[in-house]
Formats: structure tokens, sequence, C-alpha cells
């Protein structure tokens, strides 16, 4: 759980630039390159540090796949979009599924929450 929970606050990261789904699939993109840099360069408002998508060191070697499970619907100067990020390691997987908030802060998108379902183990 307490893996789950990492990953959880790892993923309320993000990526501007573009239309909701363009930051969408770079989000998508980040996650699964493990690209903390790519996001602290376009997270949200003071969450601009980074540390949203920082990878738990616990986490560096295990198989990551992200993905987009419907596109950005926007509705004025916000988005959602439901994400999927499954996370193998050691014989265990792990998946956390649920909506992505996306707001444009001057013009640009960028991703402010994640909130996953119950995670499947």
């Amino acid at each position: 759980m307490l893996v789950a929970a990492g990953i959880a606050v790892t993923l309320i990261l993000v990526l501007g630039g573009g239309g909701a789904q363009a930051t969408a699939e770079k989000v998508v993109a980040a996650i699964n390159d493990k690209d903390a840099k790519a996001a602290a360069e376009l997270e949200c408002g003071d969450n601009s540090d980074g540390s949203m998508l920082a990878v738990p060191p616990e986490l560096e070697n295990a198989q990551i796949d992200a993905s987009l499970e419907s596109d950005a619907e926007e509705n004025g100067d916000t988005a959602t979009a439901t994400i999927s990020v499954k996370v193998s390691m050691q014989g265990q997987e792990l998946e956390l599924k649920g909506p992505m908030t996306f707001k444009n802060e001057g013009g640009d998108w960028c991703a402010s929450n994640f909130e996953p379902e119950q995670p499947n183990m």
C-alpha cells in the first residue's frame, strides 16, 4: 500500500503546452520514461519543483506502463482524462486507474490532480 500511495502522489504531476489532450499524452510519456525533469519544467503553479513526478527509489527498477484510457475532455479552463498506470516489480503487479484533472493556466495546460480508484493488485 505504501508503494501505491507513493505512485498516486507521484502521478499528481504535470506537463503543459498545447491542448489538454497533448498534455495528457505528455503526462503518459513522462510516467513511462520516469522523466521527472520533463515534468518539473511543465508542472502547474506551485507544483513546479518536479516533486509530484519523482519516482520513489524503490520503484526505479519497476516496469511502469502508463496509458490513456480516455481522451481529455475540455470544459472551459479544465479538462479530465482517464489514466491507467500499471506497475510490475518482483512478480507483483499494481494498477492505478482514474481521472486526471488538467487546468489551463495562462494558455498552457497542466495536470493538477490524479484521483485513482482503489488499486487492483
